[in-house]
């Protein structure tokens, strides 16, 4: 989890999570429950802040 940074909005805790997970691993192979756990928020806000994984990858990019 990223409790490193407390004053992140969830948006920016699900950015960094996605960064992370990404540089480690491909996108096929990253979950959005892997994103989900990582940043601590709910699942559903990847969907809500990104729109889903493709444009969370994409914005990560």
């Amino acid at each position: 989890m990223i409790d490193e940074s407390p004053n992140l909005n969830s948006a920016d805790k699900i950015l960094e999570a996605a960064t992370k997970l990404f540089a480690m691993d491909s996108f096929a192979a990253v979950s959005i429950k892997q994103i989900s756990v990582a940043s601590g928020v709910n699942s559903a806000l990847i969907s809500y802040y990104f729109g889903g994984k493709k444009n969370l990858y994409q914005e990560v990019l």
